[in-house]
This record gives structure tokens, sequence and C-alpha cells, in this order.
């Protein structure tokens, strides 16, 4: 089973995606109906899948996810700090200790015991080692890596499940991940608030917005290169 979500302003949404031993696909996608954490989304997310694999009765199961902080929190690497994580914590594991009752009806002993494991998918998030290392002081393996993480962190801040980045000015701009930051692309060029800027204007556009991540500048310049439109 693969798990993930994505939060923003408009809502969440969670998908999943089983991979049967004949390698059948079986996807799900979800509308969270309540505004969450991206953390919180990745639980939910989680959770779905394993209810629904408990309703399939499927005797193993190997989960993956590519939130890093989920994962290693359900395997006990991390601890669950947070309240409002707590019970997703809770109510994931008691999923897993979930073993549905022998058929009766057949008369056979029918008792299947859920094995679950949990993998982390290599996935590149650019903010999830800047949060490791100011949520738990956890450090990339790679020496370069750990360097780059040390540097960069003083002008980070970690506040209420979202990442800021301190500009030159001292203003605080939320970073974005890839979907998020794709929205703001849209929004800023070809939006309610856009106008089809150049590639540097609208660098400089999202920028007022409070917006930041890694690669603004080359995204920009692209997704103008890219616009039908212009």
């Amino acid at each position: 089973m693969y798990f993930d979500s994505a939060a923003h302003r408009g809502g969440a949404g969670a998908g999943v995606v089983f991979v049967t031993s004949q390698g059948e696909l079986l996807p799900y996608s979800f509308t969270l109906t309540q505004l969450c954490s991206n953390n919180i989304a990745e639980y939910q997310a989680l959770i779905l899948g394993l209810e629904m694999a408990v309703e399939m009765k499927w005797l193993q199961l190997q989960v993956f996810g590519d939130s890093q902080l989920v994962v290693n929190k359900i395997l006990g690497s991390y601890e669950v700090k947070k309240l409002e994580l707590r019970s997703y914590q809770d109510y994931a594991k008691k999923i897993n200790e979930v073993v549905p009752p022998p058929n009766e009806a057949e008369g056979e002993e029918n008792e299947l015991n859920h094995l679950v494991a949990v993998f982390e998918v290599e996935k590149e998030e650019w903010r999830q080692p800047i949060i490791d290392y100011l949520c738990y002081g956890i450090l990339p393996k790679n020496p370069r890596r750990r360097t780059k993480i040390r540097h960069r962190v003083p002008r980070f801040l970690y506040y209420k499940d979202t990442l800021y980045k301190r500009s030159f000015e001292g203003v605080l701009l939320r970073c974005l991940g890839e979907d998020d930051a794709l929205q703001a692309l849209q929004e800023a060029h070809s939006g309610v608030c856009g106008s089809h800027q150049s590639g540097p204007k609208l660098h400089f556009h999202i920028k007022r917005m409070r917006y930041y991540w890694p690669t603004m500048v080359k995204d920009c310049l692209d997704y103008t290169r890219r616009c039908k439109a212009c």
C-alpha cells in the first residue's frame, strides 16, 4: 500500500494505491472535509488505507509513504510530542492490532493476523531535513548534506506545523512544497491575482505573497516559457 496526501489553503486530499501480489493496481482518492496540516493529512491517508486493508482482510501488508516524520513515528523512531498528532498515532497502531474473528459459519479457523511492515519511500522533500533538525536535532548521514543543513537552518523557523524562511528584509516567508508551489505559480501567473507576468516579475510577485521554495527563480522562468497564452 502506498499512501500520500496534500494539504493547502483550499482543503486537503488523500490518496491510497494498493498493489496486489498479482500486480493489480487498486487506486483510491479522498477529499478531506476539514482543513488540516500536512502531517495530519498524511496520518489520515495512512489510516484510511489501513482501514480498507482490514476490510479486505489482507493477510500481509507492506506500507510505503514519503512522509519521513509519519513513517518514523509509526516505527517508533520519533517520539510523538504534539497532542493533536498523538490521537492519530494511537489509532493507526490500534488498526494494526485488529484481528478479525474466526468465520464461525463455515466452522473453520480463519483467524487473520495482519502483519504490517512500514517503509519510507525515497522522495526528496526539501523542507523535511530542515524540520527534522529544528525539531529533533536529526541530520542526514551524508557529510555534505549535514554541512549544508547546518548552514541553512539559522534562517528558518518551524511554527505550528509550518516552516518559514526569514528573508533578508526580516519578513517571514512560508515555505512551500511541490504541490503548493505549483498552485502559487498558477495563481500568481494567470489566476485571479495574476496577469501573465514574465519570469522575473512572477518571482517578485510570489515573494510579495510571502512564499518561498529553493527553486523559485528557475520554476518561474520555466512556467512562463510553457504558458501557451504568453
